[in-house]
């Protein structure tokens, strides 16, 4: 198993036989996978409330739904999407952290904005190169290339801002 939770997806079968998935018991379920204790779900407040204790004016880590579709606000495990988010809670309020999602029964970490934005960026970059080598290889040798990419600088702009 990779040493990166985004790398990684967890389902449990006996459960979603047993139980099914609904918002219910969504916490319950998230809370018997290894996302859970990646991100110290043990010392969790949901962990505490798991235990019947009151978790009211407690300050730590916490798991919440932040949303279900009505598939899975019915029980119907293959077309459910369940978000749920990790918040630290202090007497300040809570500051939000991680977000996984809950697919069909399969538990998966959403990526960053930072990681989706790195993605894109790179496939920006690597589409200028190719339009780039493709503009500048149309040119009989020794040809100067400016006049090339001048002109094509509004299609690759448009690459560029279409990511």
């Amino acid at each position: 198993m990779s040493l990166d939770p985004h790398q990684w997806s967890w389902r449990d079968e006996a459960f979603l036989m047993r139980e099914g998935l609904r918002v219910q018991n969504a916490l319950e379920y998230f809370s018997h996978s290894e996302f859970y204790r990646f991100f110290d779900g043990q010392k969790s407040l949901l962990q505490m409330r798991r235990r019947g204790i009151d978790t009211v004016g407690h300050s730590g880590t916490d798991f919440r739904i932040v949303y279900a579709n009505s598939a899975a606000k019915v029980g119907e495990v293959s077309g459910s999407l369940i978000v749920l988010q990790r918040v630290e809670v202090s007497s300040g309020g809570s500051d939000a952290k991680e977000v996984f999602y809950i697919q069909g029964g399969t538990v998966f970490l959403s990526p960053t904005v930072a990681s989706v934005l790195q993605g894109a960026l790179s496939d920006a970059s690597l589409s200028l190169k190719d339009q780039h080598e493709s503009l500048t290889m149309r040119l009989p040798f020794g040809q100067d290339r400016r006049p090339v990419v001048t002109h094509a600088l509004p299609q690759l702009s448009s690459i560029l801002f279409s990511v």
